[in-house]
């Protein structure tokens, strides 16, 4: 339960509190990614990134929009390479998910 900003870079989070505004809570440590639909429609986000802005630059990644409030990503490129990150909620009851990410990682 201690997200020390020394330690942690990007924190992958699943079912996150979120509050009557559709947002969650975060330190002022942290850039909070949702899902790009996150304020729309009934179903609250159940996936989300923290960045640490202490670590990571702004610069050095960028959200990429999936149309899902179950799945969050990000790019984070280097001098060197570039990364792509996915936090999935993969909802028990189908595999819908899932699907979506096979399709945004062939893109």
């Amino acid at each position: 339960n201690n997200l020390h900003p020394t330690t942690i870079d990007i924190l992958a989070l699943q079912e996150p509190y979120i509050d009557h505004l559709r947002n969650t809570r975060a330190g002022r440590y942290w850039t909070v990614v949702y899902p790009p639909g996150h304020k729309d429609g009934d179903k609250p986000a159940r996936s989300i990134l923290l960045v640490n802005n202490q670590t990571m630059s702004s610069n050095t990644w960028e959200p990429i929009p999936v149309l899902s409030n179950d799945l969050t990503a990000i790019r984070v490129t280097t001098d060197t390479d570039t990364l792509y990150m996915y936090n999935i909620y993969n909802d028990q009851k189908h595999s819908d998910t899932l699907h979506l990410l096979a399709t945004e990682t062939k893109k």
